[in-house]
């Protein structure tokens, strides 16, 4: 399986769960998400699914790809998702539509790979590592210490059953760790150096949430980076991303 196909099936392995789990849980324990399985499903499939579509389009060639890009663009418009309702919109369509196509588009011919390097999988093994009971939570099982109240908030669980934003993040960050595998072109790789920076940030920030402050043990919590905003955090997330960038093209 080429790297392509593999950003879109570890997508479609988690949109099959999300579907599964927000359809027998029960609405009141998921998060900001009443109208089921499917439902919830379409939205993932436009963040942040679009957003791994866009990373993919070099990969691919023909009209597929050109008319998936705008589409797949419209994610980024403010209010297109609203992590305040989960549940499939309208305005989810375009999104929906660009993946469809990005993922039918034809793959382009493979590019040669970038040596071997020390850093991918040390960086896929740490996502992987904090991502378990996000894992478990998508799949609709919850450990003794998921289930328990954060001191803070009493009448909610520490880690929610249902999908969570630290494991969109985590799956951006994996998308970019496959794709920046074989030689790109400068604009992509700098997208894709940005993917990786800001869903390791992403994943990073929720998982601090969950695991450090609504176990009581720190207030001091991670910036939001979901959605871009000028703040330092942000400011911060792009000075990273040359980096990474750096990282990712010299295969150290």
């Amino acid at each position: 399986m080429d790297d392509r196909r593999a950003v879109f099936a570890l997508h479609a392995a988690a949109a099959a769960a999300i579907a599964v789990t927000h359809s027998r849980v029960p609405s009141e324990r998921l998060y900001n998400s009443r109208r089921g399985g499917l439902s919830r499903a379409a939205v993932f499939g436009c963040f942040p699914t679009a957003v791994a579509a866009l990373a993919t389009l070099p990969r691919s060639r023909g009209k597929l790809r050109l008319a998936a890009l705008p589409l797949c663009a419209t994610v980024a418009i403010p209010g297109v998702v609203d992590e305040h309702d989960l549940d499939i919109h309208l305005r989810n369509a375009p999104g929906l539509a660009g993946v469809a196509l990005a993922a039918l588009a034809p793959p382009a011919p493979l590019e040669p790979r970038i040596p071997g390097s020390r850093v991918r999988p040390v960086v896929a093994a740490a996502l992987a590592a904090v991502s378990v009971p996000w894992l478990l939570a998508g799949a609709g099982v919850q450990t003794a210490g998921m289930g328990q109240p954060s001191p803070d908030e009493p009448g909610v669980d520490r880690v929610h059953l249902g999908h969570h934003e630290g494991l969109d993040g985590a799956l951006l960050a994996w998308d970019a760790l496959l794709l920046s595998r074989r030689r790109t072109g400068t604009v992509h790789s700098w997208y894709l150096a940005l993917m990786l920076t800001y869903g390791a940030a992403v994943a990073a920030q929720d998982a601090w949430l969950e695991q450090m402050v609504k176990r009581g043990w720190t207030q001091r919590r991670i910036p939001d980076v979901v959605r871009p905003r000028p703040t330092a955090a942000w400011a911060a997330l792009l000075a990273a991303t040359p980096v990474v960038r750096r990282l990712l093209i010299s295969g150290r």
